[in-house]
């Protein structure tokens, strides 16, 4: 599979200008070190978001929204400080007002700080697709938008609900190590959801992922890649068919999972769990634990041999993907789990240094005013040898579930249940009846470590949440996830009453 990794940086690229000027920025940097900063990080941010969503065919939100800003970080005596301010002129005051608190923070910090090394960077880098959004009309994408709802528009289907959001993000990082990053991304996501009812029977059915929404990283021809008009009438029948779908008795049996659920699958076991500033007991008052140690990487079995999964924020296309991070480190691909062993980690420069290796590049911040984190990126679950086709011919009795609709986990990371909206029960190797919302419980160790065979790259998808949430105060990030169909042996099913 093609990565997208190399980038030309170069003024022929035409990047939205910044209106902080990078000297003031430079002028913050050298007015921290000269205040005893070992570290400085001075960073502009500014972000656009332009939702728009049809209900039932009429236009009911659209609008626009813009944030931007500058926030300082340093790193003094060993303890951090940052601040951050929408409007600022003078970028040196954010740096004055800093460098008192990481003084502060060095006082009562439980250690000391210390970072990784980076190589540093200069140059710009853009990633906006074939298509730019920002060249695509208004009228263009509501025209999109209306003829998803009208084939959403069949007998029986009592709300249509169809989504679209352009975003635009840009950096401008510079650091004492003498890095100067330009960076430019677009995102863009949408899908829809489509209620039935009959008889006092309403199901819901979603596309391409829960809640009719999916993020990418690239260009307007993404809507063309999802296809959301042509899935449109699949989608709508199949919550037409949910109405008539009848419960099913709990049970121990085969489960395939469809690339959405793998995705979250991944995202809740795999992602959050193998961060290691959570790893290192860092977040616990946050979205809990996890029962990964740094110790373990390189030992520890995981899952099973058949499952391999990285942490790519080279992916191409998909929504964790960048090229340089907030701490101005390059995108990297880390596998994470290979052939069912823990290898690696997501880290930032600061926790990174706790174990001795380089950053992998994935300390990212949800925007300006917020510090850079350990995050998520793009978690895909690397191909096998089989088709979805052959997953479910060599199953006697199973279910096929699709499109995820809820989650749990604990605050350790380990017992878990994920839910989707459709499955279909497999008997002798075919789909039979459908199954309205079935359930999946169990622990991560067992779970992946049942998992038996996995499906074929032709078959790999990577959907995109906007709602990672992690860090006080929050921060929600753009993350991918996915892979191929895989199957699990031995699951504790239930159903959503």
């Amino acid at each position: 599979m093609a990565r997208v990794r190399e980038v030309h940086a170069g003024h022929d690229m035409h990047l939205e200008r910044s209106p902080v000027n990078p000297e003031s920025l430079r002028r913050a940097v050298d007015a921290a070190l000269g205040q005893g900063a070992q570290h400085v990080e001075a960073r502009y941010g500014r972000e656009t978001r332009e939702p728009l969503t049809l209900v039932d065919g009429e236009v009911s939100s659209s609008r626009r929204e813009e944030t931007e800003g500058v926030g300082i970080r340093v790193l003094v005596d060993g303890g951090w400080g940052f601040c951050a301010a929408a409007d600022a002129p003078d970028p040196t005051v954010l740096a004055d007002r800093a460098i008192a608190l990481a003084r502060a923070s060095s006082r009562v910090g439980p250690r000391e700080v210390v970072l990784a090394p980076i190589e540093a960077v200069t140059g710009e880098y853009k990633l906006v697709g074939a298509r730019d959004p920002a060249d695509v009309s208004f009228q263009e994408r509501l025209d999109l938008l209306r003829a998803v709802d009208a084939a959403l528009s069949v007998g029986g289907i009592v709300r249509r609900e169809v989504n679209m959001e352009i975003r635009r993000e840009q950096m401008l990082l510079v650091t004492s190590d003498g890095s100067e990053i330009h960076q430019e991304l677009s995102l863009v996501g949408g899908g829809f959801a489509c209620k039935a009812q009959s008889n006092g029977r309403t199901a819901t059915r979603t596309y391409p992922h829960h809640g009719g929404w999916s993020y990418a990283t690239g260009g307007f021809e993404w809507f063309d890649e999802i296809d959301l008009e042509g899935a449109a009438p699949r989608i709508a029948a199949e919550a037409l068919l949910l109405l008539d779908a009848t419960p099913f008795s709990p049970s121990i049996t085969t489960v395939i999972l469809d690339p959405m659920m793998i995705g979250t699958l991944l995202h809740e076991t795999v992602g959050h769990a193998t961060e290691l500033d959570r790893s290192l007991g860092e977040e616990r008052e946050n979205f809990g634990a996890t029962f990964v140690r740094p110790e373990r990487v390189g030992t520890y079995p995981y899952a099973s041999p058949a499952v391999t999964v990285t942490a790519d924020a080279t992916y191409p296309g998909a929504a964790g993907s960048y090229l340089y991070d907030a701490e101005g480190a390059p995108a990297g691909r880390v596998p994470l789990i290979e052939q069912g062993v823990l290898v690696g980690l997501a880290t930032s420069r600061e926790c990174a240094a706790e174990i001795g290796q380089a950053s992998s590049g994935a300390a990212r911040a949800s925007s300006w005013n917020r510090i850079p984190m350990a995050r998520i990126t793009n978690l895909v679950l690397e191909p096998g040898e089989h088709t979805l086709e052959t997953l479910i011919a060599d199953v006697d009795d199973g279910v096929y579930i699709a499109t995820d609709a809820t989650t749990d986990i604990d605050d350790n990371r380990e017992l878990c249940a994920f839910g989707g909206e459709i499955g279909w029960r497999i008997r002798h190797g075919k789909l039979a009846e459908p199954l309205s919302r079935p359930i999946i419980y169990g622990d991560t160790h067992s779970f992946l470590r049942n998992c038996d065979a996995v499906g074929s790259r032709d078959e790999v998808q990577v959907s995109g949440i906007a709602g990672c949430g992690k860090g006080q105060p929050w921060q929600f990030v753009t993350t991918g996830q996915g892979g191929p169909p895989a199957r699990f042996r031995n699951v504790q099913l239930g159903w959503e009453a």
